[in-house]
């Protein structure tokens, strides 16, 4: 399955919360989706805009979950990427899923950045349980604006990761920017702290 170019929660404007009582999207057991897509500077965007709803912006759960993409959304934000519209809990949970991919590691020139992940009531990102191994999180803008100019912090951390080894969290790209300044630091919890 693949879905783009979708406003998820927000009136036509893209301005307006219009939020679903439950997660934005929600995929659980489904093995090889992608929720976005590339974002090219002057090219229709197949982006999401992911936000106020009353639980996470994406949800991807289960050991079957594997070899998902989420590329170039803008999850808690407006369609603008300019004014938070918090979802109610993390903007992504990945919940004893393995080998995920939030972000990215390396986009064509002229490409934004991987997603906008911001102003969410929870964290920016949680990657939960110890079956969630592999994921990665890489180029995305975690809390401020989609020019990283203004501050539009989550809540709690940029990135937690709680009883989960093995994941990947920043990467080679100069655009991923998790701010201590926008978020909260990322932080990690194995079973064992």
């Amino acid at each position: 399955m693949s879905c783009g170019a979708t406003w998820l929660a927000r009136d036509a404007t893209g301005t307006r919360a219009l939020g679903n009582g439950l997660n934005g999207v929600y995929l659980q057991g489904a093995p090889g989706n992608t929720i976005g897509g590339e974002t090219l500077v002057g090219i229709a965007s197949p982006r999401n805009v992911i936000a106020a709803n009353g639980q996470a912006g994406v949800k991807i759960e289960g050991a079957g979950a594997s070899g998902n993409k989420v590329l170039g959304n803008f999850i808690g934000v407006n369609a603008a990427g300019t004014v938070a519209l918090s979802n109610g809990s993390d903007g992504v949970v990945v919940q004893g899923a393995p080998g995920n991919i939030i972000g990215g590691a390396a986009a064509p020139a002229g490409a934004l950045p991987g997603n906008v992940i911001s102003g969410n009531s929870g964290n920016g990102v949680g990657i939960y349980g110890t079956a969630a191994s592999g994921n990665k999180v890489l180029g995305n803008l975690i809390g401020p604006d989609a020019v990283g100019a203004a501050s539009l912090g989550n809540t709690r951390a940029g990135v937690a990761v709680d009883s989960a080894s093995g994941n990947t969290i920043g990467g080679p790209r100069s655009a991923q920017a998790l701010s201590r300044a926008t978020s909260s630091p990322a932080t990690a919890r194995t079973a064992s702290n």
